[in-house]
């Protein structure tokens, strides 16, 4: 809404645009735990190769990478002392 009514704060992206905008908060969100580097690109990778073995167009392909990216976004929101801890999570911990 607040967008809406101010037009100068809307950006309008190409898609190659997007999809680096995507690769980069896909490789911060990796960026939050060790454990994780790179596993949103890796993840977008092998995606995009099995759509490519079922046959999928082009821009079902892009769509699929994209969500691919996009599927660790939560994990922000996850502490580092679960995400990284060694060892079982509590009862506290899982919720």
């Amino acid at each position: 809404m607040v967008v809406d009514s101010e037009p100068a704060l809307g950006v309008d992206l190409t898609d190659d645009q997007f999809d680096r905008a995507l690769t980069a908060v896909a490789t911060f969100v990796d960026l939050k735990s060790p454990y994780f580097l790179g596993h949103s690109r890796a993840v977008a990778h092998l995606a995009a190769a099995a759509g490519e073995h079922l046959g999928l167009s082009r821009p079902e392909l892009r769509t699929l990478r994209r969500a691919a990216l996009m599927h660790d976004l939560g994990r922000l929101g996850i502490s580092n002392s679960i995400l990284d801890k060694r060892g079982p999570l509590g009862a506290g911990e899982w919720e």
